[in-house]
């Protein structure tokens, strides 16, 4: 991973312990909820170091046109999700609602990152790619609920 994926990777497991635990030990006090958001990111978080030796960066993710699709795209993601929680709430929208999708995000994103890599785009493809992570953040809980691992 390049140092800028690296350190947005760790910004947002962080973002992640300080959500659940703000929003979960704090305002709505549901330990089991906080025990199992964190030990899902340090679980995720051990896991990475294992096989990548996360949070050591590997390798340059490749030119400042691949960092900034990325960027970009994980932009579109957030933006995705927010419309998606505008477009189905009941009521007027809680910062409280986004928290947790905002915070998601990076994973939504991974499936179109190994697209990306090593890819060199035109303005057309750069668009659909931005366009696609929408999508992905738009219906993020269904693209989580489907997301099926395999290795290479």
């Amino acid at each position: 991973m390049s140092l800028l994926l690296t350190n947005l990777l760790l910004f947002f497991f962080g973002l992640t312990i300080v959500t659940s635990t703000v929003l979960d030990l704090i305002l709505v006090r549901k330990v089991k909820s906080f025990l199992f958001t964190v030990g899902g990111v340090l679980v995720f978080g051990l896991i990475l170091h294992l096989t990548v030796g996360f949070p050591k960066a590997r390798y340059d993710f490749g030119s400042g046109d691949e960092v900034l699709a990325v960027g970009i795209m994980l932009l579109a993601v957030l933006v995705g999700m927010i419309a998606n929680q505008v477009y189905y709430s009941k009521g007027p929208l809680v910062l409280r609602q986004c928290a947790k999708p905002l915070v998601v995000s990076p994973i939504v994103l991974l499936p179109l990152l190994g697209s990306v890599q090593g890819a060199n785009l035109d303005t057309l493809q750069f668009v659909c790619f931005a366009i696609l992570a929408f999508q992905n953040g738009f219906f993020w809980q269904r693209v989580l609920a489907v997301a099926n691992p395999t290795t290479t």
